[in-house]
């Protein structure tokens, strides 16, 4: 079976020397808690971090899901078929559900069971988020500003274009996101990296070295 084959091979990497993994970018989290899981019972237990991509604009999100064989909560398209031909409405949302997912994936359920889930928080632990920027760095700017994760927004990322979040207190503890917060380097199919623009001195830069708690 494909997931079992999934597993070895992965199994595989870590013995081979991989300290840890990250995921494919996704919108479903409970797609993410169950991989956890799964990833758990088969003996793997390095650090898994969730691959975080914040949606651009309405088709690139359908082209780029439907490309990789991603699931898309209908949640998430009926918050934003209705601003489908805006694209800086549905990054605004986008970033607002990236967020979202971020605090849930941190935060453990107290529900007995949600849906699309047994209820078992207690094998999804993450250390951090590696955001899949695309070298569109403020959408993930304005994330981490979401969060909490960045104090001061630099006047010229936020200069030319609409005010980015005010902080906000999340709600997650400090125990729960880390100094693994990550805004870097794309891979392509074969999991290389893929060179970025150079970008010395940028907001992407100054996040990715922020590695500061949420309050």
């Amino acid at each position: 079976e494909g997931r079992v084959l999934e597993m070895r091979h992965l199994k595989e990497k870590l013995d081979a020397g991989a300290e840890f993994i990250i995921t494919q970018f996704f919108y479903d989290v409970n797609v993410f808690k169950d991989y956890v899981k799964r990833c758990r019972k088969a003996g793997i237990n390095c650090p898994i971090i969730p691959g975080i991509m914040p949606i651009q604009s309405y088709s690139s999100l359908l082209k780029m899901t439907q490309f990789c064989g991603i699931s898309v909560p209908s949640s998430v398209i009926a918050r934003l078929e209705r601003v489908r031909h805006d694209d800086e409405a549905v990054k605004t949302i986008g970033c607002e559900i990236a967020a979202e997912m971020c605090r849930k994936i941190s935060t453990p359920s107290h529900s007995k069971k949600e849906e699309g889930s047994d209820g078992d928080d207690a094998h999804v632990h993450v250390d951090g988020f590696h955001f899949y920027t695309l070298n569109l760095e403020r959408s993930t700017t304005r994330i981490l500003a979401n969060l909490g994760a960045l104090d001061v927004i630099s006047d010229s990322v936020s200069s030319g274009s609409s005010s980015l979040p005010e902080k906000q207190h999340t709600g997650i503890s400090k125990n729960k996101i880390n100094d693994v917060i990550t805004a870097e380097g794309n891979l392509d199919h074969n999991g290389s990296e893929i060179p970025g623009r150079d970008r010395q001195g940028s907001i992407s830069e100054r996040a990715r070295s922020t590695r500061r708690v949420l309050p």
